[in-house]
């Protein structure tokens, strides 16, 4: 049986068509994705919702001597969710990101150069290049060729439960719990947990046509490295969205990831991440939603993707 999604134009709801189901895809927190703080995110009870991602992004920074940065991922996310209650959803979400050289550095040339954008030595190196090098104090940690591929494929189950249902002054509270399990072996990170667990404090409101998103996250993760980085075996993470309701079934979204750097003492890579997605959430049918975003670093020229793309779409019965 399917279910017709809930409509934003309620002036009681306090959660519209939601955010775009973004990762973090700066390049150490890619390695260990799956913990992003979440916004409140209800099903009446019995209800079901699968929702499906794919996000492309190409990540660059270069500083000589420190670090060289070049690569393209590819994060496909299926979730599965499901209203225990009318307050509390269980979900289960499987990631399977790979890597590669790609094909958007002609285009990120091209807009560089256009909007007179500062492009970070990007046209002294080949196009569609795959090549990591962190170095500090004469220890590095690098990824060539024959590290292309499929890395860090996760399952992760999510308790979430609402709080405080909100009303005409305070906003929706929800809380929520996760733990995440690498789904086969992972290259890149050795001596963490075997299993992570994050949680996060979310909260939703609405003003008018507008519908304002926070979230507080934090993710346990044990004491990893990735080859001779030392990464913080606790990060935090602020996520912050808006969304406004411009037409019948549809929604403007915009969104902000600031998460704690991955690395401990590692220059740049230990400095927090920001990463800002712009994109359009629209009903294409009573129970599905199609979602398309762009990805910018504007607030962070290295520690960030330089560009990426997203499209995904959600099913409710």
């Amino acid at each position: 049986m399917l279910l017709a999604l809930q409509d934003p134009s309620d002036p009681q709801d306090k959660v519209g068509y939601g955010i775009m189901s973004i990762p973090s895809l700066s390049l150490l927190n890619s390695l260990r994705g799956g913990l992003e703080p979440r916004i409140p995110e209800p099903l009446p009870r019995g209800t079901f919702e699968l929702d499906y991602s794919l996000t492309w992004a190409n990540t660059w920074g270069y500083n000589d001597g420190s670090f060289f940065v070049d690569q393209e991922s590819l994060v496909p996310t299926i979730a599965l969710g499901w209203g225990a209650t009318d307050h509390t959803r269980i979900e289960l979400e499987a990631r399977a990101p790979s890597r590669f050289g790609g094909r958007m550095d002609s285009l990120i040339e091209v807009v560089h150069e256009v909007f007179k954008v500062e492009a970070m030595n990007r046209e002294e190196f080949p196009e569609d290049d795959f090549r990591v090098e962190l170095t500090r104090a004469g220890k590095s940690a690098e990824l060539e060729g024959g590290d292309r591929g499929f890395y860090g494929s996760s399952l992760a189950v999510t308790l979430q439960n609402t709080l405080w249902v909100g009303d005409e002054v305070w906003p929706l509270v929800a809380g929520s719990i996760t733990a995440r399990a690498d789904a086969g072996p992972n290259r890149d990170l050795r001596e963490g947990s075997l299993v992570d667990v994050g949680a996060s404090l979310s909260a939703a409101t609405r003003v008018d046509d507008f519908h304002f998103y926070g979230a507080l996250g934090a993710a346990w993760y044990g004491t990893e490295r990735f080859q001779h980085v030392k990464m913080r075996p606790v990060q935090g993470s602020v996520l912050l969205a808006s969304e406004w309701r411009f037409g019948p079934g549809a929604s403007l979204v915009a969104q902000y990831l600031i998460t704690k750097g991955a690395a401990r003492n590692w220059r740049n890579f230990s400095r927090p991440s920001n990463e800002i997605a712009l994109g359009l959430r629209v009903a294409i049918a009573a129970n599905a939603r199609l979602e398309l975003g762009v990805i910018e670093n504007l607030a962070d020229p290295v520690n960030a993707p330089d560009f990426g793309l997203h499209a995904g779409m959600d099913l409710r019965f």
